[in-house]
């Protein structure tokens, strides 16, 4: 069953950290629009970017426009790169998955 939140241990036994579907989305949307070479697909009642969290582990998924004229396998190594290394970075947190998918291309 996915979760809404994934708990990460704290070093201080301090208490409970949690981090929310929400965090994890905004740091992929960010990644998406640091790359010059895609754009976040503008659509009614679409996410660009889905979250899940099942048993602790999370998958992101997202979907993208590549602009014309960029080699899209190269583009979109570069960009799952910079999504993983962002959560990673950000929140100590290494996603299982990071799919993303071309929806179009921009012109």
């Amino acid at each position: 069953m996915s979760a809404e939140f994934i708990k990460l241990q704290s070093k201080e036994n301090l208490g409970e950290i949690t981090l929310t579907k929400t965090a994890f989305e905004l740091i992929a949307l960010h990644s998406i629009e640091e790359e010059k070479a895609v754009v976040v697909p503008h659509q009614l009642l679409v996410k660009p970017v889905i979250v899940k969290i099942v048993n602790n582990q999370l998958s992101i998924a997202c979907d993208v426009q590549v602009k014309h004229g960029k080699n899209v396998s190269k583009t979109l190594t570069a960009l799952q790169e910079r999504i993983f290394n962002n959560i990673l970075m950000m929140t100590e947190v290494k996603p299982s998955s990071v799919d993303i998918k071309v929806v179009g291309f921009v012109f």
